[in-house]
């Protein structure tokens, strides 16, 4: 898995800002660091992510996810159910198995209902 998963790699982690390769040379922390926007009009630095040390795309709903420590795309909430964050990748499969539980109440409930028979059984 990791729908929306920017994943570190050398385009993804190069250019390093020059504020962090200092601090990372001096072993100093990045703590009160903020993120680091990229270069004007760039096509693909957006802005640099000094918690997971990659840059993140121009123009999308990049988001660092505190839960998972990771950045990810299209980001709309970390599940504390499934244990994953829910972004434009994997929202149709999210919506779908949400979708599930009131028609398996439904299902349950006419179950119920109707004793679990079929019309024209004995019981």
């Amino acid at each position: 898995g990791g729908a929306g998963v920017i994943r570190r790699s050398e385009r993804t982690c190069y250019p390093m800002p020059a504020e962090v390769e200092m601090r990372l040379r001096e072993r100093r922390g990045l703590e009160g660091l903020q993120n680091i926007s990229g270069p004007e009009g760039s096509h693909c630095l957006g802005s640099y992510c000094v918690r997971c040390l990659v840059w993140r795309p121009p123009s999308s709903s990049a988001h660092h996810c505190q839960v998972c420590s990771r950045c990810v795309t299209g980001f709309d909430h970390h599940c504390g159910v499934f244990g994953r964050c829910i972004v434009r990748g994997n929202m149709f499969c999210f919506v779908c198995l949400i979708a599930m539980l009131p028609c398996g109440f439904i299902t349950a409930f006419l179950a119920i209902v109707t004793g679990g028979t079929t019309p024209g059984t004995l019981p």
